[in-house]
């Protein structure tokens, strides 16, 4: 292939091809010139030395044309197992995108849109001027959106936030984000032909965000890319009686999977090396793990309530209205409230490799507190049950949509293009005794009463 290569290994990983070399510079020219027509695809790893430094290239060959794939990878024989990324299964499935909704088939355009509450840049910096005047205009409904706001870079966003919002890591979160700006994340590396069922964020974990806060950037600029949102009371209006029960009494036993094959290592989502600090994490909060590929990859598993008493007053709908009609706020001593991750098992449709995958390669899975498994019909109800009440939010550039992420559910439809959007965690709330014994029988509602982090 031209160069002069000092050394070499293959591996072969079916269906794609992986060839390491060790080569200068120059040793690029040759190979761009040439043109494949192999029924696979390349990957070439180069590695420049130079100045003491050692850089990365990463060139994607595909069936008869050539295509960058990534660039700063580091080269370090001491680093964790890479998993393979979202956008790379996305790239070799070329997956056709589906217009409508998983249950309903509703054309995503149909579904209603979500109105600005705010539509001034000075509206959107009163609200966002105080922790108290964003606490007030959450409250009613739990979503606000703000429009025409000044904020138009990751650094603009953690201006506008930091001051009214406690940070909060993503640490054990599921999904692999990278970081924008201080406090402030991307929205993950889910390829953009998916439609990410709505869920409430971090909800499979013992310590999740009371609020989630999303700037757009950059709106998609082919088409789609809307954020769905949905009122967790709506969804438990709509669910089954008997689902409903269960929910309250038994709670949803979550499965972790972090490791090769993933969407990110155990050393990403704990940000540690060191396998005693997750097996302590884990011991800390009463979860089972299990070491699984040589101790390169971990099962953590561990059952939660699927209802939380929430921290703030919160609004009460009147008897004969939905959730858009208040009434009175009541202290943080009432009812329980649903706050639930996904149950409808679509999060992963159509998202090579990982649709198809066993129960404990997933990146998360979920069954019964008491260990059943969910049947299609329950999974189903779920999902038709979060999209009687969607709503989209079609963005503008500088949109600021804030949500409480213990009373709403959020999602996003499939889009073409690039689209960018910068994410803020804050508030974040730890469960209280999070490893007392499952439900409490009867008809009493399991619950656990979530504590601020101050």
């Amino acid at each position: 292939m031209g160069g002069s290569c000092v050394s070499h290994s293959n591996t072969m990983t079916h269906p794609l091809v992986h060839i390491q070399f060790q080569c200068d510079i120059l040793s690029l020219l040759s190979p761009l010139s040439l043109s494949l027509s192999l029924p696979l695809s390349l990957s070439l790893f180069v590695v420049v030395h130079g100045s003491g430094q050692v850089m990365a290239r990463s060139l994607y060959a595909r069936v008869g044309r050539w295509t960058q794939w990534s660039e700063g990878l580091r080269a370090s024989t001491l680093a964790p197992p890479r998993c393979p990324s979202a956008r790379q299964f996305h790239d070799a499935a070329e997956p056709s995108v589906e217009w409508t909704t998983h249950f309903s088939k509703t054309p995503h355009t149909a579904v209603p849109e979500l109105a600005p509450t705010h539509t001034t840049a000075a509206a959107a910096d009163q609200v966002l001027a105080t922790r108290a005047s964003l606490c007030s205009a959450l409250l009613p409904t739990g979503c606000i959106l703000l429009r025409g706001t000044h904020i138009r870079t990751a650094a603009d966003m953690h201006a506008a936030l930091a001051s009214v919002v406690a940070p909060m890591s993503y640490v054990g979160g599921t999904n692999a984000r990278k970081t924008l700006a201080e406090g402030v994340l991307d929205a993950g590396t889910e390829p953009p032909h998916l439609h990410i069922p709505e869920h409430s964020e971090m909800a499979y974990l013992d310590r999740m965000p009371a609020v989630i806060a999303f700037a757009c950037l950059q709106p998609a600029t082919g088409r789609g890319g809307a954020t769905t949102v949905v009122a967790a009371a709506d969804v438990e209006r709509a669910l089954p009686s008997e689902m409903v029960s269960r929910l309250r009494q038994v709670g949803v036993e979550h499965v972790l999977y972090y490791g090769p094959g993933g969407v990110k290592t155990w050393q990403a989502a704990f940000d540690t090396t060191d396998p005693a600090a997750v097996e302590a994490y884990a011991a800390a909060r009463g979860w089972g793990l299990e070491w699984t590929m040589a101790g390169t990859g971990v099962n953590l598993s561990f059952v939660r309530a699927s209802y939380v008493v929430h921290p703030w007053k919160t609004p009460t709908p009147e008897p004969t209205g939905g959730s858009e009609a208040m009434a009175t706020l009541h202290g943080p001593g009432d009812a329980p409230i649903l706050c639930q991750t996904d149950l409808s098992a679509t999060y992963y449709r159509g998202w090579k490799p990982f649709d198809g995958a066993t129960f404990h390669q997933q990146p998360y899975s979920f069954r019964w507190g008491d260990g059943a498994a969910f049947t299609q019909t329950e999974k189903d109800a779920w999902g038709v049950a979060k999209e009687t009440s969607l709503r989209r939010c079609q963005w503008q550039r500088g949109d600021v949509l804030v949500l409480d992420n213990l009373r709403m559910l959020h999602g996003r439809l499939p889009f073409v293009g690039d689209r960018t959007m910068a994410v803020v965690l804050g508030d974040p709330h730890t469960r209280l005794d999070p490893a007392r014994p499952v439900g409490l029988g009867g008809t009493e509602t399991w619950a656990d009463v979530l504590i601020p982090e101050r």
